[in-house]
């Protein structure tokens, strides 16, 4: 009997352990099915959380006063969050994009009243007053834009400043390139037209991003009509001095200039490369260079590694323009007016970090910029490009009939809002694609800063001559909506050499 039972209870325990297995399994499963359940339920609340806080974004940041962006604008800043998301993923693989250039636009703080202008053209002079005494239309016909709020603002107040970096926020603008004057004039030295700027400093708006462009030129008046000082009539071959520039400053003179410049170098919103504040020379003068080389060794005393110089050039710009189709008799003309490469310093005894083709309204650059072919074609600009690193200008159009005598204004691009704002839209997305594929790299593109590749775009507020992307009653909201829309694109490029 006994010897009968041992199999019995030998297949009971195989049995047992079969179960046990199985019960293991069964447990160990559900355990990781549960895991697993767990981390989507997570990812899924992550993905909510991060909609809703997109959503919330949206809301707080695309109501401008009281007036609610358009669907189509938060559809467009949908698809550039998405592209933004695309192009870090890709980052990961250097050869196939680049960091974006930045896109800033020079701003002109003159609207308040100001001593020069009051002793020029009368008390409380503002461009406001030239812009309301204009025609409606031009001499060619085309309107005369004017601010669509119908307000002309104070840039003393804080409000149309704080309205400002809003806009410039929500369409793509990356910082402003504020005017500064300043004069070494014995009886007159000093700042002119900052009280904005001042101001600026202990309210904090425009909330932007920002550096100072000197513009060491003196004061004439062929940008405008007669001052109220004036015995004889103004033309363009007779300047009358409005207010002198000059450049023999002591090193005192010096000392109070970067002095007060030093408050805006140490904003939290002042623009810096390699922790060097930013500043652009408005126009190339030779005489100028010992004052920027002092400058700089005062920044170097007081904690930064110096200035990061830009000198603005009035020329078109070399890799996107080709002016092989003009004859010998027009280029000629063109190299007696234009500034050069050739004409700044060597690189030994230059005080400038790089240069910028500024956007002056030149009449010989008779057609669009195009990115060149062997760019588009992918190959490589440390083998292709011949020019150095430059930052490009792009002007918007330019109609000075608001400062002038009605049949003797300077009107450049004129044409219909729709093609004035199509050859912007061409120009800026051959610039900014040239400044983030083309560039001959000092190392290489991905090693670049962000802020020393750039496009500077002509201009922010200057409505006595034209040139105002702030929303007008001739173009609307175009110029910014242009500017968001090719900022898009080209973050969606790829520079990959060769590109695909």
């Amino acid at each position: 009997m006994v010897q009968r039972q041992k199999p019995s209870i030998h297949m009971a325990l195989m049995a047992l352990m079969v179960f046990a297995s199985v019960l293991f399994s069964f447990l160990w499963t559900s355990v990781k099915n549960y895991e697993d359940l767990s981390s989507i339920s997570k990812e899924q609340s992550s993905k909510t959380k991060s909609l809703s806080s997109f959503e919330s974004l949206v809301k707080q940041n695309f109501v401008l006063s009281s007036q609610t962006v358009p669907r189509a604008a938060i559809r467009k800043e949908t698809n550039r969050s998405e592209s933004t998301t695309k192009n870090d993923n890709a980052k990961k693989s250097p050869s196939t994009t680049h960091s974006m250039p930045k896109i800033w636009v020079i701003y002109f703080p003159q609207y308040h009243p100001d001593p020069i202008n009051d002793k020029n053209w009368g008390q409380n002079f503002t461009d406001w007053i030239s812009l309301q005494k204009s025609p409606e239309k031009n001499r060619m016909g085309y309107e005369i834009p004017r601010p669509i709020s119908g307000e002309y603002y104070d840039l003393r107040d804080v409000e149309p400043r704080k309205l400002q970096g809003q806009l410039a926020k929500q369409y793509g603008v990356d910082g402003f390139i504020y005017h500064h004057y300043w004069f070494y004039d014995r009886t007159h030295p000093g700042p002119n037209l900052a009280a904005p700027l001042l101001n600026m400093l202990h309210d904090g708006h425009p909330d932007v991003p920002f550096f100072l462009n000197w513009c060491a030129t003196k004061w004439v008046n062929v940008w405008m009509g007669k001052a109220i000082f004036q015995t004889i009539p103004t033309n363009k071959n007779r300047a009358i001095t409005l207010q002198e520039q000059y450049f023999d400053p002591t090193e005192d003179m010096v000392k109070e200039h970067y002095q007060w410049l030093s408050q805006f170098f140490r904003h939290p919103n002042y623009i810096k490369i390699n922790n060097q504040p930013v500043m652009m020379l408005y126009f190339y003068d030779p005489r100028a260079i010992p004052i920027l080389k002092e400058l700089r060794m005062f920044a170097k005393q007081d904690g930064f590694d110096g200035i990061y110089w830009i000198v603005g050039r009035s020329a078109y710009p070399d890799g996107l323009y080709d002016p092989s189709h003009l004859d010998d008799k027009k280029k000629n003309w063109i190299k007696k007016r234009m500034q050069t490469r050739d004409i700044l310093p060597s690189p030994d005894e230059s005080p400038f970090n790089q240069s910028m083709t500024y956007p002056y309204p030149l009449d010989y650059i008779d057609k669009n910029f195009a990115v060149p072919n062997w760019c588009l074609e992918g190959k490589d600009p440390s083998v292709h490009n011949p020019f150095p690193q430059e930052g490009t200008g792009v002007i918007t159009t330019f109609d000075n009939t608001p400062r002038r005598e009605y049949s003797t204004s300077t009107i450049y691009n004129p044409d219909t809002p729709e093609n004035v704002v199509k050859r912007f839209e061409t120009n800026l997305y051959a610039a900014l694609f040239y400044q983030k594929c083309c560039q001959r790299p000092r190392s290489t593109l991905d090693d670049a800063s962000d802020d020393d590749r750039f496009v500077a775009i002509n201009a922010w507020n200057e409505w006595a001559e034209g040139m105002a992307i702030e929303p007008s009653t001739t173009y609307g909201y175009r110029w910014l909506e242009t500017i968001q829309s090719v900022k898009q694109r080209v973050q969606q490029e790829t520079c990959s050499f060769p590109r695909t």
